[in-house]
C-alpha cells in the first residue's frame, strides 16, 4: 500500500514569503484607483472575485512609489508592474494570473508581459531560498481588463468564452465582467508568448 503524498499549499508558502503590505486586506475584489483634482484618491474600476473550491491570493505590488524597484532609474516602462497578481490553487492546479486594469484604450501587453517576468524571478526566489513551492507548475495567464473600450476592438479578437477573449498580443481581454471567476480563469488555454 503506497503513502498518499501530501499536496504541497501553494498559496500558504506565498502568505508566508510575501511582505503583508502587498495583500490587500480585502480579498474579495480588485479595484483600481485614480486621483481627483483635489489628489484624493477615487475609485475607478471595482471587479468581484469569486473562488468556489479554490485557495486564493490576491497581491498588487502597483504601489506608486519607488519602493518595488528601488534598484532601477526612472527609464520609461523598467518600473512598469500590473496591478494585481492572483495567486490560486485547486487540488495540484497552481496559477498566476497577471492582471491589469485599463480605464482608458491603452494596451495591458507591456505591463502584463513585464509583470510575468516579475512573478517567474518572485516564485524561483522563493523556491531558492528553501520554501516548498511549485515555482515550475504554475500556470500563467496575463490577462487585460479595458472597461468599456473593448467593446469597440471585438472584431479584432478571437472569443473563447462569453467574457473573455484572447488578443493577438498575447493577453486576454475581459469585456466588462464585473466578475472575476478564478474558475472560469483557470480553464483560459496557455497562450505561449512570443
Amino acid at each position: 500500500m503506497s503513502a498518499k503524498r501530501k499536496r504541497n499549499n501553494n498559496i500558504d508558502v506565498l502568505r508566508q514569503a510575501i511582505n503583508s503590505r502587498f495583500i490587500p486586506s480585502d480579498q474579495s475584489k480588485l479595484s483600481e484607483f485614480s486621483l481627483n483634482d483635489s489628489g484624493d484618491s477615487v475609485e475607478q474600476q471595482t471587479r468581484t472575485i469569486i473562488g468556489k473550491n479554490v485557495d486564493y491570493l490576491c497581491c498588487q505590488f502597483d504601489e506608486k512609489t519607488d519602493t518595488l524597484f528601488p534598484y532601477f532609474n526612472d527609464v520609461e516602462g523598467l518600473k512598469s508592474i500590473s496591478d494585481y497578481v492572483v495567486f490560486a490553487q485547486r487540488g495540484d492546479d497552481f496559477f498566476a494570473f497577471i492582471i491589469e486594469m485599463k480605464k482608458s484604450s491603452h494596451s495591458p501587453q507591456k505591463q502584463v508581459r513585464l509583470t510575468k517576468i516579475f512573478v517567474e524571478f518572485l516564485l524561483n526566489r522563493i523556491k531558492g531560498a528553501g520554501l516548498s513551492i511549485d515555482s515550475d507548475g504554475c500556470k500563467i495567464r496575463l490577462i487585460g481588463i479595458k472597461d468599456n473600450y473593448s467593446r469597440h476592438l471585438s472584431r479584432y479578437r478571437t472569443k473563447i468564452a462569453d467574457d473573455y477573449r484572447y488578443d493577438s498580443e498575447g493577453y486576454f481581454l475581459l469585456d466588462d465582467a464585473k466578475c472575476l471567476r478564478i474558475n472560469d480563469l483557470m480553464n483560459l488555454p496557455c497562450v505561449e508568448l512570443s
